[in-house]
């Protein structure tokens, strides 16, 4: 049985234990720690750069969090164009997988990354296969599985970039942090993506959306254009038991909601769906 997280993201101005707290309360099981890379303010809530005291309180304010149905995105850009910033992100997303297997965490993602203006897309997908390569051995040794999530603007995005990527790795146990939203923007259907990536899927990014990039919006759960219903009844078919994460980017487009309100919401859909 699938259970829920909530990727907090969309708290980022929030400590940690207190988005911890709301989680629980507004009936989530897990976490998906946002761990992102890019230079932002605030700061990520989880990133390897914490030292031993701040990782002593993170464990701590996760104590009432099941580890194992959360996860650590440590989102960077694997391929840029500055071949320097590349191996300071590779070191990022590895030192990630160390922090993660420290908490408990069974679980990282990452980001592929927009198109090197510097690179054919042949050479990028080399140096993306090698540096996930990299992570998953890093990832196996650790008891960490790594995943990778291609949103509509990056160079990876299709059911069939995943597909070939996954098959230029075929000793890595690579996973797929599924984002239908994504499918969908770039006018594909989410539902034959499920089908194809059903084997590599380790984390269902629950998300709405409308439109199509790059016109298009991301509405709360249930208000915008997807079939979110069917499509939890066909993962549910498939078997799928890995991780459902919500994930609320609506004020990102306008919509005015409460969070807490947001988040009860959100796990009242999932619920009246079976999750």
């Amino acid at each position: 049985m699938s259970r829920v997280a909530y990727c907090t993201g969309h708290l980022h101005d929030q400590p940690l234990a207190t988005v911890a707290e709301m989680a629980r309360l507004a009936g989530y099981e897990g976490l998906d720690i946002n761990g992102d890379g890019f230079e932002k303010s605030p700061p990520p809530h989880l990133t390897p750069r914490l030292d031993a005291h701040h990782r002593e309180q993170a464990r701590a304010d996760l104590r009432d969090i099941d580890k194992a149905a959360s996860a650590l995105g440590a989102n960077v850009y694997l391929v840029p164009d500055d071949d320097r910033r590349g191996q300071e992100n590779l070191a990022y997303a590895m030192a990630s997988i160390d922090l993660a297997a420290e908490l408990g965490i069974p679980l990282v993602h990452c980001f592929t990354g927009r198109q090197a203006q510097s690179l054919s897309r042949a050479e990028a997908f080399s140096r993306l296969s090698d540096a996930l390569a990299r992570l998953c051995d890093h990832g196996a040794g650790r008891g960490v599985k790594v995943a990778v999530e291609g949103c509509v603007p990056h160079f990876i995005r299709s059911t069939a970039d995943y597909l070939e990527l996954i098959g230029n790795l075929p000793g890595a146990d690579l996973r797929v942090c599924f984002d239908p939203s994504h499918i969908f923007l770039h006018g594909e259907s989410e539902f034959e993506a499920a089908e194809k990536l059903i084997d590599r899927i380790s984390i269902v990014h629950v998300k709405d959306a409308a439109g199509r990039f790059p016109d298009f919006s991301c509405p709360p759960l249930g208000a915008g254009e997807m079939d979110w219903p069917g499509l939890l009844s066909l993962l549910r078919g498939l078997g799928y038991g890995g991780q459902l994460a919500v994930e609320y980017e609506a004020d990102q487009f306008g919509w005015k909601q409460d969070r807490m309100a947001a988040m009860l919401d959100a796990r009242r859909f999932l619920r009246d769906q079976g999750f």
